[in-house]
């Protein structure tokens, strides 16, 4: 009879395992997405929406030529981007970063804003998405090695006297504040654009759970977290925006929408009070969803740009 316990709790333990290494594995195995797709009368408002915006970023792009690009990650995977150059040489660049499930399509529609105001715009795809290898999502801990790959790529391509604006939004938004907390980052990049980014994988990942799972979070999350170090090489724990943004000390504009149901407003909030830099802003874009700002309040986040560009590049 004594056996039964061990035997139970064997039993509990292998499904705790079992479903963690299921949760993590759903969430994080790499994403080949479209982002431009048919829109459909049961999608939500703000999809559709972005879908239609995304249709129009890609008609202005027609006439304009991209060149493909390519770096190998500190760990040897291939890396690819997409470069827009302007008519008029120039040595100023933004390098967009997208987020979780997306592609370098998703930030086109600051191409237009970015293109006539003077700037190159290098559109990334992250690892573990679309054009990019990876077998799993980063979340932004082997990311911000890439993003620094990519300043490196740019500064050997446009010379030493290049100046470099990091714009990423929601994931792309937590890679861009990690990279831009990096010891290592280079002087030419001069600001950083942060849209809706979470404070943390793991407290993103236990505001999701809240809503979706029925087992508790703090119980999966520690499941979750070992199984990335397993199965992907990293720990959840270390994708933390939060823990670095106080060793930043170049401009920093914080974007989030009210609206956001899906990273919380209130974490964009907690970043920008953590924010060390001397020269740091947050825009709240009322009622905005995720990463929904740039279109419901595009004249302040236009302006709140323009005086970005000002400080960094002055």
């Amino acid at each position: 009879m004594k056996k039964w316990p061990l035997f139970l709790g064997g039993c509990a333990a292998a499904a705790w395992a079992g479903a963690s290494c299921y949760a993590f594995y759903k969430v994080a195995r790499r994403y080949d997405h479209n982002s431009v797709e048919e829109e459909t009368d049961d999608k939500p408002e703000d999809q559709k929406r972005m879908g239609e915006a995304l249709k129009r970023a890609a008609s202005w792009l027609e006439d304009k030529q991209l060149e493909d690009v390519e770096i190998t990650s500190m760990d040897g995977l291939s890396l690819k981007g997409h470069l827009l150059r302007c008519p008029e040489e120039t040595d100023r660049v933004v390098l967009a970063v997208h987020g979780y499930t997306g592609d370098w399509r998703d930030l086109t529609i600051f191409a237009p804003f970015y293109y006539d105001h003077g700037w190159n715009v290098l559109f990334v795809n992250d690892r573990g998405h679309g054009e990019s290898e990876g077998n799993f999502v980063g979340f932004g801990s082997q990311d911000r090695k890439d993003v620094l790959g990519w300043i490196q790529f740019l500064i050997s391509r446009f010379g030493p006297s290049v100046q470099i604006l990091l714009h990423g939004w929601s994931m792309g938004g937590a890679i861009v504040l990690l990279a831009g907390a990096e010891k290592e980052l280079p002087p030419q990049v001069k600001g950083i654009v942060a849209d809706c980014s979470y404070t943390s994988a793991l407290e993103q990942f236990e505001s999701v759970c809240r809503k979706k799972a029925s087992v508790p979070p703090d119980i999966l999350l520690r499941g979750a977290d070992l199984s990335a170090a397993l199965m992907a090489g990293y720990r959840l724990r270390d994708c933390a925006p939060i823990d670095s943004v106080d060793q930043i000390n170049i401009p920093v504009l914080f974007v989030h929408g009210s609206g956001d149901e899906f990273v919380p407003c209130y974490m964009t909030d907690r970043l920008y009070h953590a924010c060390k830099s001397p020269e740091k802003k947050i825009l709240t874009v009322k009622g905005a969803g995720h990463c929904m700002s740039y279109l419901e309040g595009k004249q302040e986040f236009q302006q709140a740009l323009e005086e970005l560009m000002e400080t960094a590049c002055r």
